[in-house]
């Protein structure tokens, strides 16, 4: 007597033998039209930050470096973003450009600085050149900043510990240097009862 395969498994072989039959019908099928190689040389850009931000940054220990590659969260803002903000101070120009920092005190008050992520941060603290303690802590003109460099999260050792530590963020003042064009600038400003 001759073993006999049942229904069920006929079935099955006859599939996969279909199936490889289309698998090496289509392999046999390529075209032979192929598009050449193109290879493109270019050089490397360096990281270019928007019109208000500037690109390099003063870590101080871990030296200047770019603010996209930075391994911290830096973001340094130049002269020409201050001014456009109008602020009184440095603190008002930083609350008004970042939405994770809000300032307090006042121009009457002895004492200002700013919340950078809910933790205070007095401008004692500020760093100035990279030196902690120099700033200024009442009420500060923009008129002589070069670039504020604000540094998020646990920063000290890149700009030096201030005397009351900063687990927040930090504040690096970088005030303006003398070039080889000369620099004449005259600004008027008026201050009114409104406080907008």
């Amino acid at each position: 007597m001759q073993p006999t395969i049942p229904v069920k498994y006929s079935v099955i072989y006859t599939a996969l033998f279909l199936s490889l039959s289309f698998t090496a019908k289509a392999e046999t099928n390529k075209p032979e039209n192929s598009l050449e190689q193109i290879n493109v040389i270019t050089e490397l850009e360096s990281f270019k930050a928007t019109n208000k931000l500037k690109s390099n940054v003063n870590l101080s220990l871990l030296g200047e470096q770019l603010a996209f590659t930075s391994p911290i969260t830096v973001i340094n803002y130049d002269e020409q973003a201050l001014a456009d903000t109008q602020p009184r101070n440095i603190v008002d120009a930083l609350a008004k450009t970042d939405a994770s920092i809000m300032n307090f005190g006042g121009e009457t008050n002895t004492l200002q600085g700013v919340y950078v992520r809910g933790l205070q941060l007095d401008a004692r603290q500020f760093s100035l050149n990279g030196l902690a303690g120099l700033y200024s802590t009442y009420n500060s003109p923009t008129a002589a900043v070069s670039s504020a460099q604000l540094i998020k999260g646990a920063s000290t050792a890149t700009v030096g510990m201030d005397p009351e530590g900063s687990s927040g963020a930090s504040i690096n003042i970088e005030t303006k240097r003398a070039t080889d064009k000369a620099i004449n600038r005259l600004g008027f400003a008026w201050f009114s009862r409104s406080r907008l």
